[in-house]
């Protein structure tokens, strides 16, 4: 099986042979990014079994995570750079919970966004204050709350008596908000709101423990990382339907882990027409709230199915109309980023009409730049090529700025080894797993991806040039 298209893009699940292949790897200047590959969940026969399964499999995906931090700590022998543990939310809980909570997210978002529109519009910004004095009754009685450990990451004093434009973005932005707010707003009916006007989604009590359960888990993780100083956790994106809430409870676990060094990172989906703004909002998030960025820009894994669900339930694509917008919004998505490294902010647009007060702490101007990590995962040369001389134009080392580059396992080797001899932050995309599990999990990438796999055509090239010149013993 190992010498099958199995053995040429993943690895048995064995501790040993995983860091055999990482322990080579950075003898050509790459560093390990682990990914474990969790079987599929089938299931148990009836309601109640089904869940106690589920919970099951989602506490031995844990284990099995936890267990890649310390394999990659013991990376810190051989590897010149921080390895990285790469997982999915998907892992330790389950659909419904992501998109219940992503329904949450965006329905009380989208609530609270017209309701200060309307009355800013309608007759001025003082006439906000009530709905901003409930949003911060919300904040403060959070912290009493018994799922306290979900609101150590709201950044509003108690005694508050304002918001800043960037404060209530950060609320917006909060997971751990929106679940004190849906608790909140079922006792306490919002300012302005008529009756039959909000069609929130009430969580239930099983709901909030399953949250609950999962933000335990990411806590857990997440200190596991922290305290092995050199290992970083990256949680990846996934569909639409469930990433709201996937990029709020990752940006909820940056605020408490990444105080002092990036740990968490978080993923962006450059193929999505949103992420843009997205990025660019957490980057303004972590100079404003004081913690370090992270985060992982990838082009994109599910575009055909994002268009068969907008289509099929008659909602706007989010999905870039082509190739060519996706690289260009890859290439903005690294100018942010870049910019941010060398402490020199672009201006942005204001696309945010809704905020009541334009004011907004004044820390970012006054202090240095937080240390940040950026990974930049890509198959495309060109790409690879535009960031290099991007950082050429800017005069900022790789290494220093936290930057690095990643391609997925017997993919683009000629890349990956190169930036590494060249002596740039390069990594390979590990993904371990039983050999049935791995197996299927190829296949269902491969399905997603069919539709922006790279070419195999320089690969074939390079192949045929290496074996004309063994046997034709060319130097």
């Amino acid at each position: 099986m190992k010498k099958t298209i199995f053995g040429q893009f993943m690895v048995s699940d064995e501790s040993e042979a995983v860091l055999r292949l990482a322990k080579r790897h950075s003898q050509s200047g790459v560093t390990p990014l682990f990914a474990y590959t969790a079987a599929e969940f089938h299931g148990g026969h009836s309601g109640t079994s089904a869940k106690s399964s589920r919970d099951v499999w989602c506490q031995g995906n844990f284990n099995a995570i936890a267990s890649s931090i310390e394999m990659a700590n013991k990376c810190k022998e051989f590897t010149k750079d921080q390895p990285v543990v790469t997982t999915k939310l998907t892992f330790l809980t389950d659909y419904a919970d992501l998109r219940n909570l992503t329904e949450v997210i965006n329905q009380q978002t989208k609530l609270i966004e017209g309701c200060l529109m309307e009355k800013r519009e309608s007759s001025g910004v003082g006439n906000c204050r009530p709905l901003i004095e409930y949003l911060l009754r919300v904040a403060r009685s959070a912290r009493d709350d018994e799922l306290a450990s979900m609101t150590t990451c709201i950044n509003v004093d108690n005694k508050a008596t304002r918001l800043t434009r960037y404060q209530l973005v950060g609320l917006l932005s909060s997971a751990c908000f929106h679940v004190a707010l849906n608790r909140f707003i079922q006792k306490n009916p919002m300012p302005w709101v008529r009756e039959g006007e909000s069609s929130v989604i009430r969580l239930r009590e099983e709901d909030l423990q399953r949250i609950s359960r999962l933000w335990s888990r990411m806590n857990e993780l997440n200190k596991m990382a922290s305290e092995r100083k050199t290992v970083v956790i990256n949680y990846d994106a996934e569909q639409t339907f469930i990433q709201p809430a996937i990029e709020a409870l990752v940006l909820d676990s940056m605020r408490i882990f990444n105080k002092q060094r990036p740990v968490v990172l978080n993923t962006y989906q450059c193929y999505l027409k949103r992420t843009l703004g997205f990025l660019k909002r957490d980057l303004e998030l972590c100079r404003e709230e004081g913690f370090c960025f992270g985060g992982k820009v990838v082009r994109g894994a599910y575009m055909d199915e994002e268009r068969r669900l907008a289509k099929q339930h008659n909602y706007p694509d989010p999905v870039n109309d082509s190739y060519e917008i996706t690289t260009d919004v890859y290439c903005r998505a690294i100018d942010s980023v870049l910019a941010d490294a060398t402490n020199t902010p672009p201006s942005s647009s204001s696309s945010s009409s809704f905020f009541f007060s334009s004011s907004s702490s004044s820390s970012s101007s006054s202090e240095s730049a937080k240390p940040m990590r950026m990974i930049v995962a890509t198959h495309n040369l060109d790409t690879v090529n535009f960031v290099i001389e991007r950082l050429r134009d800017k005069k900022l080392d790789a290494r220093e700025s936290g930057i690095s580059f990643a391609q997925l396992l017997g993919t683009r080797d000629y890349i990956s080894f190169a930036l590494g001899a060249a002596g740039y932050p390069a990594g390979k995309l590990i993904h371990y797993a039983e050999p049935e599990s791995g197996l299927a999990y190829l296949s269902r990438r491969l399905q997603e991806n069919r539709s922006g796999l790279p070419s195999p055509a320089i690969e074939r090239r390079l192949l045929m040039n290496e074996i004309k010149r063994r046997f034709l013993r060319r130097p």
